[in-house]
C-alpha cells in the first residue's frame, strides 16, 4: 500500500488510476489499494506502519514503512475515511 502511494506521487497519478492498476487488473478485491485504505482508516494505517518502522530497527527493508508525506497530512487534517465520511475514492 505504501509503494502504491509514493508511485502515485511520482508518476503523477489519480487516486483513480492507481484503483484501477492495482484491483482486479492484477487479481485483488475489487477495493484495490485507496478503497482498501478507507475501508481500514488511514490512522489504523498510519499506526500499523509507525509500529513496524519502529519495531523493526534492523531490517533492511525499513525504510519503506516511513510514512509518505500524502498520508501524514491526511491523518493530521483527521482525513480518516469512510468512518469520519472522507474517502478518498468514489467506488
Amino acid at each position: 500500500m505504501l509503494t502504491g502511494i509514493n508511485l502515485m506521487s511520482q508518476l503523477q497519478m489519480t487516486i483513480e488510476e492507481v484503483d484501477a492498476c492495482t484491483g482486479p487488473a492484477i487479481g485483488w478485491p475489487k477495493s484495490a489499494t485507496f478503497r482498501t485504505a478507507d475501508i481500514v482508516g488511514l490512522d489504523v494505517l498510519a499506526h500499523v506502519v509507525r509500529n513496524i518502522y519502529e519495531n523493526a530497527p534492523d531490517d533492511e527493508s525499513r525504510a519503506i514503512y516511513i510514512l509518505p508525506p500524502l498520508l501524514e497530512e491526511m491523518v493530521k487534517r483527521g482525513w480518516l475515511g469512510e468512518k469520519t465520511g472522507r474517502v478518498s475514492t468514489n467506488a
